[in-house]
């Protein structure tokens, strides 16, 4: 039996090739691919033109040269042309707004302390007497010294005011307070205005949830604009009007509405 198995292997082989010899021979106009064109095929753009070999340099060899030649390209490591497909780092993520809660107890004390009791009953003495409202020169001056800034915006009053609707409106929506604040000699001189609205405190103000939801309030809305002395100073100062429509669209056209 084992010496039978030799002869089948020979005869399976002489069987193999014959096969692919009648295909050949029976099928001569079958399209055919030749080992040249085999190894020169891209999968990208297709077959490759034929390229001479280069002629080796006196004592180099074969394998020298395959060694010193540059890889070909290859369509496998060519850049992504399709724009479809190309990738973009994501933006980076908005940062985080903090925003100070103010607590009913902490409002309780503003809104009882002797500062906003004083400054309610005699808004322009207080003005006068307790800050740089005073003369154009003394605001200036505030302003142009952060540290005074600083100290004005970090202390608890006004942290509470800033950042608490009930108080804010509460001095916002006061007819009274707000024509004694126009009325100070630093709101009467075009150049500390000027200085007021485009420093950085006045814009941190602005900016506060309490302060912009307190100008547009319904009530403090009607009583800054029934008030013919506030839309006076308005009128006269276009830049404060632009300043209020940023930071309370409803406000600003109710006031440009007025000053028309």
């Amino acid at each position: 039996m084992r010496s039978i198995l030799p002869v089948i292997s020979v005869l399976g082989l002489l069987g193999a090739g014959g096969a692919v010899a009648w295909s050949v021979l029976s099928r001569p106009n079958d399209t055919t691919i030749t080992r040249e064109q085999a190894d020169s095929f891209n999968l990208k753009t297709g077959p490759a033109p034929a390229r001479a070999p280069s002629p080796l340099s006196p004592g180099e060899t074969l394998r020298d040269a395959v060694a010193a030649a540059p890889p070909a390209p290859s369509s496998l490591v060519r850049p992504v042309r399709d724009p479809s497909l190309s990738f973009t780092a994501a933006p980076p993520p908005a940062p985080v707004k903090k925003i100070t809660v103010i607590s009913a107890k902490a409002e309780s004390w503003a809104r009882r302390s002797r500062f906003i009791s004083g400054f309610a009953a005699k808004p322009l003495a207080y003005m006068l007497g307790r800050g740089p409202l005073g003369s154009a020169r003394g605001l200036r001056a505030f302003l142009a010294d952060p540290r005074k800034v600083d100290g004005y915006m970090n202390s608890a009053l006004v942290r509470v005011t800033l950042n608490s609707t009930a108080v804010a409106k509460a001095l916002l929506g006061n007819s009274v307070v707000i024509r004694a604040f126009l009325a100070t000699p630093a709101m009467s001189d075009a150049r500390s205005v000027r200085a007021l609205l485009g420093s950085p405190m006045v814009r941190k103000m602005l900016d506060c949830p309490a302060i912009v939801e307190a100008l547009g309030d319904p009530e403090v809305m009607r009583k800054l604009v029934a008030d013919p002395q506030t839309v006076a100073w308005i009128a006269a100062h276009p830049a404060v009007l632009s300043a209020i429509a940023e930071a309370a669209p409803v406000l600003g056209g109710a006031l440009t509405a007025k000053t028309r």
